[in-house]
């Protein structure tokens, strides 16, 4: 079930993996429903109880297999300890189940689509934004705002509203620095690319800028290469306004995206890298269903841990509840 900590990770180097279940359980959107399966049935009947500000349906679990929906009922996000008794007022479990209600919140992203325009050829637009024709861009927009909502409003009541403007085009490669294919990192932008980079069709009110390049086929891939050797990067230069994302236009661009704007929320470094110096890191737990993974793939999930829903939570209260005049 999303939004549900099944292995309780806290990802911090101090305190490590925790014996608790955590649920968040969105204020102001949808109820979160979770299943449990356990030795209840209508003679022996386990019930939930915490305070006023989060509630469930129902509150009773009478049978060995059974769904309940969390909701918060307040506004503001809090953390909830779950008493869970059996009918003899005894506690039903050897470890806590705990709820963090989150507020719900919009962020505002702008997605800059980057088209390689190679002399007089025709301009070669991401991967899934085959024009610049207002029907691709709509398009792209439903599906991605799609994606990213799956990912952190289901997880963290984070939704996106989504704007894709008019694509820049630019002659890579008459600028690059390693000949005829521009490939550059995070430390080493072209002119071109920084012109991409300062796109003055920036809109007036955006939480997170995201640039997302085609190109031409690379060491045999079929797919448009997006000039980077990496997936992605991220970044706040103090020239710029707002925190930004620089992807390729791969076909798991939705996951590239949310991986990168995870990044931007909680800062560099993996949870499969144990070299890295990161919150997420855990050695001895499976990493594979996270999205903060390194390795990642079309079927890659999406998975966040408490502690990534507090490292995002800190970001939102300071660069959305109270963003700096």
């Amino acid at each position: 079930v999303s939004g549900v900590d099944r292995f309780s990770m806290t990802a911090d180097f101090s305190r490590g993996r925790l014996p608790e279940i955590w649920v968040m359980a969105p204020n102001g959107g949808a109820s979160k429903t979770v299943r449990f399966r356990s030795p209840a049935n209508p003679s022996s009947q386990i019930t939930f109880a915490t305070n006023y500000k989060v509630g469930f349906t129902p509150q009773t679990i009478n049978s060995a297999d059974m769904t309940m929906s969390f909701k918060g009922k307040g506004v503001a996000t809090d953390e909830h300890y779950v008493a869970i008794t059996r009918a003899d007022g005894k506690p039903a479990l050897n470890f806590p189940v705990k709820v963090k209600s989150m507020k719900k919140r919009t962020i505002k992203i702008a997605i800059h689509p980057v088209a390689l325009k190679k002399g007089t050829a025709s301009p070669v637009y991401p991967y899934h934004l085959p024009s610049n024709e207002q029907e691709d861009r709509d398009d792209f927009d439903d599906r991605l705002t799609e994606y990213l909502n799956g990912v952190y409003g289901e997880q963290v009541n984070l939704f996106c509203d989504v704007t894709v403007l008019p694509a820049v085009e630019l002659d890579f490669d008459t600028v690059a620095p390693f000949g005829e294919i521009e490939i550059t990192n995070a430390a080493q932008f072209t002119p071109e690319m920084a012109l991409a980079c300062t796109n003055p069709q920036w809109p007036q009110h955006t939480d997170i800028d995201v640039w997302i390049l085609g190109g031409v086929s690379f060491m045999g891939q079929k797919k448009p290469y997006m000039g980077m050797r990496i997936g992605g990067t991220y970044g706040q230069d103090n020239k710029q306004r707002v925190p930004s994302a620089i992807i390729d236009g791969r076909d798991n661009v939705g996951h590239t995206i949310a991986h990168e704007m995870g990044h931007i929320f909680m800062g560099p470094g993996h949870p499969d890298r144990v070299q890295d110096d990161h919150f997420a890191t855990l050695s001895g737990v499976s990493n594979e269903k996270r999205l903060m993974r390194q390795n990642q793939d079309e079927k890659s999930d999406c998975q966040l841990i408490k502690k990534e829903w507090d490292e995002i939570e800190k970001w939102l209260k300071k660069n959305i509840d109270e963003p700096n005049p």
